[in-house]
């Protein structure tokens, strides 16, 4: 009888070659979109993260100066402290001044006081020059001790006082006093105790009113004065600040002459976040 041997198949069809392919093509995409999906997201948390530690940096800072406002009495009724909303490229935020002993201050100047401007500017934070890469951020500048007291303390309008002690201000030619990027809204709302028809009474002003401290609080709204006299109890400091890619956006759109306020909602609505902290106010 004859001895029969079945022979093993060798190697795969090139159907089965096919299939397998299409199947590993179909798995690698897979893990390559979790993959680009965990960077997104790790690349965002840490944009998020940096734009969070700056923002409070900066709010620290406005804290420290804040708390140490200086505030008298004097015969000449000058202005001590002004709050009032600022249009930069179209976006209204909150243009602050006023008279702190700040702690970065040069300490080699006589005298301890100095006058403190805080605006949002849009600009480049780092070479003015052409090409510029514009991008909105927090602006600390201030007077040296000097300028403050020959210039400024004593003339009824701290405002006009400032700016015209020849003190440089940021602006989209200069690159003084960059204190934190990426922030898109300054808002300022301050509490205010007062008495009204023999009523104490404890309202909060949002950024929308223009404060003026003298001897005696003013308080507008449009030019027209809605309240004369109070106490400021406390102040509410809000940073809006949107994340790199969220700043390249809108960059590009404000080069391209496109840039709106709505878009800039839209961007914040995507990347914003908003960073808040009360301060009391003692004067």
């Amino acid at each position: 009888m004859k001895n029969m041997t079945s022979s093993s198949r060798a190697g795969f069809t090139l159907v089965e070659v096919l299939v397998s392919s299409f199947l590993a093509l179909i798995i690698m995409g897979m893990l390559f979109g979790v993959l680009m999906g965990t960077i997104d997201a790790w690349e965002g948390g840490s944009a998020r993260l940096k734009s969070s530690g700056d923002a409070r940096l900066a709010l620290d800072i406005l804290k420290t100066d804040l708390e140490s406002m200086v505030v008298r009495q004097t015969q000449y009724n000058q202005e001590w402290m002004v709050s009032l909303p600022s249009t930069e490229n179209g976006i209204t935020s909150t243009r602050l001044v006023f008279f702190a002993p700040s702690l970065d201050r040069d300490t080699t100047d006589p005298g301890d006081i100095v006058s403190l401007s805080y605006r949002v500017v849009f600009q480049d934070p780092i070479s003015p020059a052409s090409p510029v890469v514009e991008i909105f951020g927090l602006y600390k500048s201030m007077t040296t001790t000097t300028e403050a007291f020959n210039n400024v303390l004593g003339l009824p309008s701290l405002y006009d006082a400032y700016w015209n002690a020849g003190i440089s201000d940021p602006s989209p030619t200069d690159n003084i006093g960059f204190l934190a990027p990426n922030v898109v809204g300054f808002d300022i709302a301050w509490w205010v105790r007062y008495t009204a028809s023999g009523t104490e009474k404890y309202k909060r002003f949002d950024s929308s009113y223009t404060f003026s401290l003298r001897n005696e609080l003013s308080i507008y709204k449009d030019n027209t004065l809605v309240l004369q006299g109070g106490k400021i109890e406390a102040v509410d400091i809000s940073l809006t600040t949107i994340s790199d890619e969220g700043m390249r956006r809108y960059t590009f759109l404000a080069d391209g002459g496109t840039a709106s306020p709505d878009d800039l909602a839209d961007i914040v609505s995507d990347t914003g976040q908003s960073h808040t902290l009360r301060i009391p106010i003692h004067y």
